[in-house]
């Protein structure tokens, strides 16, 4: 994938190193962040699980000032992949339990601020809350 830089010269990203969150007993209502993020990068993938319980969580997504949310109940030991979509009523989160090939786009290019948060709203259980979120840099 080559993008444009505002000069008009093209430019690709660079693969760099994913964002990655483990967090051991998470507790309920307190936000985790996955990445926060400034620059111009292009978000690739995330993925995110819980173990051990099945818990209701609620994601935040502000890209370049712009701040999405949305709630999900997450089945213990699956892994989840959200995606941004926009739609005639605005945009808005979607997440399921499959990679669907068919959703094989990027999740979102930003400019200048990337970041994803996470938290569980239940306190079913104490299983690790964990993601992780494949990115590019110009």
């Amino acid at each position: 994938m080559v993008y444009l830089r505002t000069s008009g010269k093209p430019s690709a990203p660079e693969l760099v190193a994913p964002s990655l969150l483990s967090q051991a007993n998470p507790t309920q209502n307190i936000w985790y962040t996955l990445a926060d993020l400034v620059g111009a990068y292009v978000i690739h993938a995330v993925v995110l699980e819980i173990a051990t319980t099945t818990e209701n969580v609620e994601l935040e997504i502000t890209i370049d000032g712009k701040t999405f949310t949305a709630t999900a109940t997450y089945t213990n030991d699956t892994s989840y992949y959200p995606r941004l979509y926009i739609s005639t009523a605005g945009y808005w989160i979607y997440t399921t339990p499959t990679n669907d090939s068919s959703l094989d786009s990027d999740f979102c290019v930003c400019n200048f601020q990337f970041k994803f948060r996470i938290r569980k709203t239940t306190a079913t259980g104490t299983g690790t809350l964990s993601g992780g979120l494949e990115k590019s840099r110009f």
